[in-house]
């Protein structure tokens, strides 16, 4: 009996050795030597029944034994042929080609055991949030709120430099959202300012007309920062205003004038280096021999008062001397026009002479006064007013 005992004991350990390493073929006898021929170690005799004899009383996995399940095994138990698989043969005790392959030993892994899935992550959990303090992207907590631009307070979202912020007028400059446009601002974006001012491209602010930008000799001129100094360009700040001999800077628009050229504001001469007054009576003559006001250049360069005597029958009229006195002709000095005594010709408003006794603009020409029409003299001849009236006191009611 303790023969027996033992001999479970080494079948146990050796089954359990078997288990371990995944080799069962320690169990692989030849027929007879079990009482009857055991076709297959790889199952306990009890898993499937004794031919003859006994069934065990629990099924356990084919792996264990019964010896490790049950002790003491009864005499004849494995007197008769184990039943062990259909793929094992009835007569020849040997493994059938399905048992010889050690399906025991697949791995159970994938039966004990749900294979993870490697995209359920994705499908879990909720999409990475976009990152913070990028242009066009929420502003972040703590002291730098975005790598680059501002923080527009209106919108709590990244600006990139030079680019608008929320509002009018409004843009992104040295990491704060400021006014632009405005003499002294940054510039609004597509490099714009207000008014007159020009964007200066050194440092992106806007520059008041007239003023200096940050390349030398360049101001801001009709909306841009140029080249300052030649003659129809504005006049520079610093150093010469203007490089022409000669040359005026005319105060009112700040730009270059050549000299013996008339400045912007009508009657000023640009005269070796500054705008002074012309073409006032006694003045000097503007440009071109010009004067203002209908008075006339003289040859000594002098402007002579309209309505003045040139010459023998000659007057300064509309700008020039001319002939004075005859019917179309301007009216001489003192607005007197020519004719035999008694029949003088009259000065009519437009500056011109009519015949005697023609029509004037109002009235009629009498003997070098145009009368009886309303407010005028009545006429010493024919009738008094044109419109049949009595005279009042020497007028045409």
């Amino acid at each position: 009996m303790k023969s027996i005992r033992f001999a479970a004991i080494v079948a146990s350990w050796t089954l359990v050795f078997a288990a371990c390493s995944n080799d069962f073929s320690l169990f692989e006898q030849s027929p007879g030597d079990d009482g009857g021929p055991q076709t297959d170690g790889t199952l306990a005799e009890s898993a499937g029944g004794e031919a003859g004899g006994n069934k065990d009383s629990s099924a356990q996995d084919g792996t264990v034994s019964d010896s490790a399940q049950s002790g003491d095994v009864a005499p004849g138990d494995d007197a008769t042929q184990s039943n062990d698989g259909a793929g094992e043969a009835s007569s020849g005790g040997q493994d059938s080609s399905a048992d010889q392959v050690a399906t025991d030993s697949a791995s159970d892994a994938p039966v004990d055991s749900p294979v993870d899935s490697p995209s359920d992550a994705p499908k879990d959990s909720p999409p990475d949030a976009p990152a913070c303090g990028v242009t066009g992207n929420a502003c972040c907590a703590g002291v730098t709120a975005c790598t680059s631009g501002c923080c527009d307070p209106q919108t709590s979202k990244c600006v990139g430099d030079t680019q608008a912020c929320q509002g009018t007028n409004v843009v992104c400059s040295k990491g704060t959202c400021s006014p632009c446009g405005g003499s002294g601002d940054a510039c609004c974006p597509g490099a714009s300012c207000t008014g007159a001012d020009c964007c200066d491209p050194t440092d992106n602010t806007c520059v008041g007309p007239n003023l200096a930008c940050g390349t030398t000799n360049e101001v801001c001129f009709h909306g841009s920062c140029s080249l300052c100094g030649g003659n129809g360009r504005g006049c520079c700040v610093s150093g010469t205003a203007c490089t022409g001999a000669g040359a005026c800077c005319d105060p009112a628009d700040g730009t270059c004038v050549a000299n013996n050229t008339n400045c912007s504001t009508a009657g000023n001469l640009c005269q070796n280096g500054s705008c002074t007054k012309c073409g006032g009576s006694t003045e000097m003559c503007c440009a071109s021999s010009a004067c203002t006001n209908g008075n006339c250049c003289m040859s000594n360069d002098t402007c002579l008062l309209a309505g003045t005597t040139c010459g023998t029958n000659e007057v300064c009229a509309a700008g020039s001397c001319q002939l004075c006195g005859g019917a179309g002709n301007a009216c001489c000095a003192g607005n007197k026009c020519s004719g035999p005594a008694t029949e003088v010709g009259c000065c009519d408003t437009n500056g011109s002479c009519v015949a005697n006794n023609t029509p004037c603009a109002a009235g009629t020409c009498e003997n070098g006064t145009c009368c009886g029409a309303s407010g005028q003299a009545c006429c010493p001849t024919g009738k008094a007013c044109a419109n049949g009236a009595a005279c009042v006191a020497t007028k045409c009611p």
